[in-house]
């Protein structure tokens, strides 16, 4: 299934231009594996958990600078490959903000909570 193949990876490099839910990002972190990304969607909660490297500009500021982009991701994966201690760490962080905020069941519970106040009488 979809764990193994996350599991054959060191690190997920996602460089996206479009918004949406970022399942690969959350993918990768639950399986403890840290990521490249750009900043789109929910992906900074991953990085900002410490599970990963995002890249310094919003992605539609690389649109007609693709060498920049480029050379920013590849030392994202330099830092990844010369790193590996620092690389475990950061899959451990992504992970754990997964289980922290990212479990179906917390957020189901969050919209029962929501939906039983929003229809109190």
């Amino acid at each position: 299934g979809i764990p193994n193949i996350y599991n054959q990876i060191d690190v997920l490099v996602r460089v996206d231009c479009s918004y949406g839910y970022s399942f690969p990002t959350l993918e990768a972190a639950s399986c403890a594996k840290p990521v490249i990304v750009t900043n789109m969607g929910i992906d900074h909660h991953i990085t900002e958990a410490g599970g990963g490297i995002m890249m310094s500009k919003e992605p539609r500021e690389y649109l007609y600078k693709g060498k920049e982009l480029a050379k920013e991701v590849r030392e994202a994966v330099i830092y990844m490959r010369d790193h590996p201690i620092k690389r475990r760490e950061m899959g451990m962080n992504g992970r754990d903000e997964i289980l922290r905020n990212w479990q179906w069941s917390h957020h189901i519970n969050n919209w029962r909570k929501f939906l039983r106040e929003a229809t109190k009488a």
